[in-house]
């Protein structure tokens, strides 16, 4: 299943680069949480349509919403308090992570008191100030952006590119002049793979993770040769 290959990927980077741990431990509950909020974001809510028919909850999604957040609530104060103790804990003898993830970086700008005062002499942490809502909302942004979305892109893109072969031996190419075929793909070489950045802007618009936005001709055109017919 390439697609749950795909969204494992995209979690464990996520939840890596995020809450700085690489383990399982967590992981079932951020998956089961994410899913949840997938299932009501997509759900048929007849207030939505009718709003003084807000009362009229044949499904229960009114009591699960409320349910999911404070799930969320709940997971996100527990990573923001485990960081929070593990910097008071390291303050007196000097240990320091190895890596500090988002969540260190955010905590070095929160204004509350567990934390303790900020030292006067660094200008920038005086000038910005995160409440802990400040902090949860900037780790829900992550948690929801950079997940399925990402995962969905990633699949679209191999979708496309198996149904059109000549376009996958010539990506596959590029990136053996490029790159080579004794190394990983590194963010200073995305400027000269100008046809694999093509496709993924081609995936998008075809297939935007979150399609508020669909862009259509509103008549024929000539665009390089190329003729767009309307849609």
């Amino acid at each position: 299943n390439v697609g749950e290959l795909v969204f494992n990927l995209t979690k464990n980077v996520i939840y890596r680069a995020a809450f700085g741990s690489s383990s399982s431990e967590g992981q079932e509950e951020f998956i089961a949480i994410l899913q949840e909020f997938s299932k009501l974001f997509g759900a048929f809510n007849i207030a939505d349509f009718i709003p003084f028919l807000w009362w009229v909850d044949p499904n229960g999604l009114n009591q699960r919403l409320v349910k999911a957040r404070a799930a969320l609530d709940g997971f996100i104060d527990s990573i923001i308090d485990e960081h929070i103790s593990y910097k008071k804990k390291k303050k007196p003898n000097g240990v320091v992570k190895e890596e500090e993830d988002m969540v260190d970086d955010l905590l070095n700008f929160y204004s509350g008191d567990e934390m303790g005062k900020v030292s006067e002499s660094d200008d920038l942490q005086n000038a910005i100030k995160l409440t802990r809502d400040n902090i949860k909302a900037i780790i829900m942004d992550v948690m929801f952006g950079g997940t399925e979305t990402v995962a969905s892109a990633i699949e679209w893109a191999m979708a496309e590119l198996l149904r059109s072969p000549d376009d996958l031996t010539r990506v596959q190419k590029e990136l053996e002049d490029v790159v080579g075929l004794t190394r990983r793909v590194d963010e200073s070489d995305l400027d000269k793979l100008t046809y694999f950045r093509c496709c993924i802007k081609e995936t998008l618009r075809l297939h935007p993770p979150i399609p508020l936005l669909l862009h259509e001709t509103a008549k024929e055109a000539v665009v390089g040769g190329y003729r767009i017919p309307k849609q």
